[in-house]
């Protein structure tokens, strides 16, 4: 499945939003918002190592389960860290990639980072 990432970045460069495009996720007019830290994956403080990345027990079966009852999915996470100069925006982009290829990508259609 093709997919496309559009990366808009705020003029103060503290914002980031990454939305995945990909099949007809965009036709529910339901939506659930899950933090990304200690709900998809277990909070690891600043981590910019997908290596470290551990999905929470049951995350992967609640997200396949929202979707199938026609949610959109979005990720919301603060990584405060960028903004601290403990990792890089690319660090955190490695991160959630890793997230998604555990979760399953074709279940999510937006992720939103606050630097």
């Amino acid at each position: 499945m093709e997919m496309a990432w559009i990366k808009l970045m705020a003029l103060s460069g503290f914002a980031t939003i990454n939305v995945l495009t990909s099949g007809d996720y965009f036709s529910s007019n339901k939506a659930v918002f899950l933090d990304r830290d200690d709900t998809l994956i277990i909070d690891v403080p600043y981590n910019g190592d997908p290596d470290k990345v551990v999905l929470m027990p049951g995350a992967r079966a609640a997200c396949e389960l929202l979707r199938q009852l026609d949610f959109l999915l979005v990720v919301v996470t603060n990584q405060s860290g960028v903004g601290r100069g403990k990792i890089t925006i690319e660090d955190v982009s490695a991160v959630n990639e890793r997230m998604l290829e555990l979760l399953g990508q074709n279940l999510f259609s937006a992720i939103y980072c606050c630097y």
